[in-house]
């Protein structure tokens, strides 16, 4: 009898604390921000199927929210994360197509953000207009330009094609479906790689300069980086001197006890033809001094002194690769002792 009259009383108890509880969580209700709006990263995202992407509007998303404190600290939590907020495109709205199209983004993002709780006051831009932009991927023909050198024979590439993945409307702009060809750039310019020598080197895809740069990053490439192996061809000139002088090239010591006498026909070798790369041959006079020398060791003094003329061959120390090509480095010369 005494839980008939009881069961009133709990109900009244339980219905006046809902209601002051509903009370309490309404005026817990407030602005976030409190004053203004706030950036929120958002993405726009199309159907996997699709081969669609979403290239986002110029200006940044600013959002005003509204909700209970508790689902406003749930909020900030999600908001801090780096990770975007996805909007499906295809939620809302006609079919979706390429080509440009404006979004609701209050009602996007009140579907995505459902499981918080909370509503949107305001949304800035409301409509902004997205581009939709089909996917392709084509096969491209890697080529490796090298205008400033010659090569001896092609360069090998490896590999010799790739994958390109980007826009429709940027491969349609690049070439015909056949008919895809972007360069392989080394790290450094290839004139300063060693000529003679095979080299492979890493070389970056280097996407076309006439891409639209907005669709830029859209476009992916499979692999990023090739092999290139090539030779670079030497170029080799040529110069006459008319006169080379020859110098002597002794042990110091015995220029003391001796003195050497050139022939006067012999203390210039006449027309020396030196052969080598060009940017070489072009220091020859400059920061490259073409000498003879006539080279004799302590022994060559001692079996040459006063024996009468005598005849050797001259040497060249030169830089680099270049090398002497002259008919005659044969000088006479005579040895004899130095007076004291």
């Amino acid at each position: 009898m005494n839980l008939r009259h009881e069961i009133p009383t709990l109900l009244l108890v339980t219905l006046v604390t809902a209601l002051i509880w509903l009370y309490a969580e309404r005026r817990d209700i407030s602005a976030y921000p409190p004053n203004g709006m706030m950036p929120v990263q958002v993405e726009f995202v199309a159907p996997k199927v699709r081969d669609m992407v979403i290239a986002l509007p110029q200006r940044p998303i600013q959002v005003q929210f509204r909700g209970a404190t508790a689902h406003i600290e749930r909020l900030r939590d999600r908001l801090d994360n780096d990770n975007p907020i996805e909007l499906r495109l295809d939620l809302h709205g006609p079919p979706l197509e390429p080509g440009n199209r404006e979004v609701d983004v209050k009602r996007l993002l009140t579907h995505a953000l459902s499981e918080y709780g909370v509503s949107i006051i305001n949304v800035e831009p409301a409509s902004p207009s997205v581009n939709v932009l089909q996917m392709v991927t084509r096969t491209a023909t890697v080529r490796f330009a090298h205008t400033e050198v010659q090569l001896l024979g092609p360069a090998q590439i490896e590999p010799q094609q790739i994958q390109i993945e980007a826009p429709a409307l940027a491969l349609d702009r690049l070439a015909a479906e056949d008919n895809l060809i972007l360069d392989a750039v080394l790290p450094n310019p290839i004139s300063d790689y060693t000529a003679g020598v095979q080299i492979t080197e890493r070389a970056t895809i280097k996407l076309p300069a006439d891409l639209p740069l907005s669709l830029m990053p859209y476009v992916s490439i499979d692999p990023r980086e090739v092999a290139v192996t090539f030779t670079i061809e030497k170029k080799e000139s040529r110069t006459e001197l008319t006169s080379v002088p020859v110098w002597l090239d002794a042990p110091p010591g015995e220029t003391d006890r001796f003195v050497v006498t050139l022939d006067p026909e012999s203390a210039l070798l006449r027309n020396v033809i030196v052969v080598g790369p060009t940017d070489q041959i072009e220091q020859i006079g400059q920061t490259i001094i073409v000498k003879a020398n006539l080279v004799l060791t302590a022994d060559d003094f001692e079996r040459y002194v006063d024996q009468g003329p005598q005849t050797a061959e001259v040497q060249f120390y030169l830089p680099g690769d270049l090398r002497v090509e002259t008919r005659s480095r044969t000088v006479t010369f005579q040895v004899t002792y130095r007076e004291q």
